[in-house]
């Protein structure tokens, strides 16, 4: 139950969580499965926030947490919203934060709307048969190389 929840719960829009909720407890009656989150984590992300003059409030911090969750579990992940609602900061927090840990954090940044579909994920040459990397595969083969 926790899973299910606490996995899916950053990836459901506001409006429909209430309903998730309710399929959640069909599923599980009676069961009220405290979450766990990364404590550490938590303080690590308000320090770093409020390092950089930004406001550590509870709904950010809970949204770097949720990423560092995600992340885990998931090779990549998209935020997804409308400008300013603090996409960019969570996950650059996030990072700050994992690196306050001394952990390695590599990231890049990509305008899928800058380039084709093809420029993006590569593409093979129906003529030649020739495979042709896109931005996306260059920047994976980069990474991995660190």
């Amino acid at each position: 139950m926790r899973a299910l929840r606490d996995f899916n719960w950053p990836k459901i829009k506001v409006e429909d969580r209430l309903i998730f909720l309710g399929l959640i407890r069909d599923l599980f009656p009676g069961i009220n499965a405290e979450a766990k989150t990364d404590e550490k984590l938590r303080d690590d992300c308000a320090e770093v926030a409020k390092s950089k003059n930004l406001q550590p409030e509870e709904g950010f911090v809970l949204k770097c947490v949720q990423l560092a969750e995600i992340l885990e579990v998931r090779h990549s992940c998209f935020l997804i919203g409308v400008p300013g609602t603090a996409k960019s900061a969570v996950w650059k927090n996030l990072s700050d934060s994992l690196t306050h840990r001394k952990w390695i954090t590599a990231w890049d940044i990509v305008d899928p709307k800058a380039v084709t579909s093809d420029e993006l994920f590569g593409c093979m040459n129906t003529k030649t048969k020739e495979w042709k990397d896109g931005v996306l595969s260059v920047i994976m083969r980069d990474m991995n190389k660190s």
